[in-house]
């Protein structure tokens, strides 16, 4: 597939796959947001995926720091504007489950949802 050698350097490497990875995750978690709004994956799911993905993050961006500015300028630079949902969960950070009442913290409801079901007020969302 490839002509010749590369042969490239721990640094140099790192500059390619890190970036590849922050994209992969956003887009993960996009998805994974996106499932569980859609009642695809049950709570229990949600957050352990979620949690685990939140966690390859934080390592990434460790190893990325000195040359990321931030979720949304990464965003912006690599195409990824349009997932908001992951983009979100990574700016909220972890998903918990209350233990008394089952329900998911930092749960939000996208707006686009609402009005895709017609629905207009806080009661019937």
């Amino acid at each position: 597939m490839f002509e010749g050698e590369y042969d490239l350097t721990f640094e140099e490497e790192s500059q390619i796959e890190q970036p590849a990875n922050i994209y992969s995750i956003v887009r993960t978690l996009d998805f994974i947001e996106w499932a569980y709004n859609t009642g695809h994956i049950d709570k229990e799911s949600y957050m352990e995926h979620s949690n685990v993905i939140l966690d390859q993050y934080r390592t990434c961006v460790g190893a990325y720091q000195d040359k990321f500015n931030g979720i949304d300028a990464f965003a912006q630079k690599y195409g990824l504007s349009e997932f908001k949902l992951g983009i979100n969960r990574l700016k909220q950070g972890a998903v918990q489950i209350s233990s008394n009442t089952n329900t998911v913290k930092f749960y939000f409801y996208p707006i686009f949802y609402s009005v895709c079901l017609n629905l207009s007020t806080h009661s019937e969302i």
